[in-house]
């Protein structure tokens, strides 16, 4: 299977950069894998993919290990095959270079690891569908117990960020409310933000995407628009809301495009 398609919501940047983490982690199981998304179809495309095949590739994803790294507190490190660190959101809450949505309190690896096994359950679906991958929802819980446990999610997907404290009156984190998350787009945002980072604009975020295949490293200029390419692309921005009174938990809100 040479290439692979997904469908994305471009104005949804969770989508965006979960598809882009997707990418990151294909492009190291396949080197000569390029990316790009085509405008007509609103799809996301991996292109050069070889033997590549999605399912394979987000199972090995969902039973890979993810720990914390032994010698810095905080940072995440993903397996072989995949042998990948993340660490973008180190620093401090205030740091507005950084789009995170948590507070200090917030577990990460316990909500990738959430996740990871929901995303699981959706991909070993006898109906599951890969071009489909970012509208399959699941709810998150902690499986480290025999008794199940929903884990609330970063906030990544726009769909179900629109749904906070502002809209319903009080914070859904504080009351065990059930939200039922993309896993796809919650997991694979964290990855693809490691290298794929939307640039700060003015309080909101930015990024383009391009409509011809790129390698990797090319196509993370391309995306915070430290690159323009000739034939010009479609850029966005968002911003980030806040899902509590006291501005602690945000979340990814959808974007307007800008040209």
């Amino acid at each position: 299977m040479s290439e692979l398609y997904f469908c994305i919501d471009f104005v949804n940047p969770g989508q965006v950069i979960a598809a882009l983490g997707l990418f990151e982690l294909a492009s190291r199981l396949q080197s000569t894998v390029e990316g790009h998304f085509n405008f007509h179809s609103r799809t996301f495309i991996l292109s050069n993919a070889g033997s590549l095949e999605p399912s394979t590739l987000l199972t090995q994803l969902c039973q890979s290990r993810l720990d914390e790294d032994q010698v810095q507190k905080g940072v995440l490190l993903l397996s072989e095959p995949f042998n990948l660190r993340l660490d973008w959101w180190q620093g401090r809450d205030e740091d507005e270079a950084v789009p995170k949505t948590w507070a200090g309190r917030q577990d990460v690896r316990r909500v990738a690891h959430a996740a990871q096994y929901a995303l699981y359950r959706v991909v070993t679906k006898p109906d599951f569908r890969p071009e489909q991958l970012f509208t399959y929802s699941h709810p998150l819980t902690d499986n480290s117990n025999d008794k199940e446990k929903l884990v609330a999610p970063f906030y990544f997907d726009a769909f179900v960020s629109r749904i906070h404290s502002r809209d319903v009156g009080f914070s859904l984190d504080q009351h065990d409310i059930k939200v039922v998350p993309s896993p796809a787009t919650e997991l694979l945002c964290l990855v693809g933000l490691q290298r794929f980072r939307p640039r700060p604009d003015n309080g909101r975020y930015a990024y383009c995407l391009w409509d011809q295949p790129l390698g990797p490293v090319v196509a993370s200029a391309v995306f915070n628009a430290c690159l323009r390419l000739p034939d010009g692309g479609r850029c966005f921005n968002f911003a980030l809301r806040y899902r509590d009174d006291q501005r602690r938990y945000k979340a990814f809100g959808y974007a307007k495009s800008t040209y």
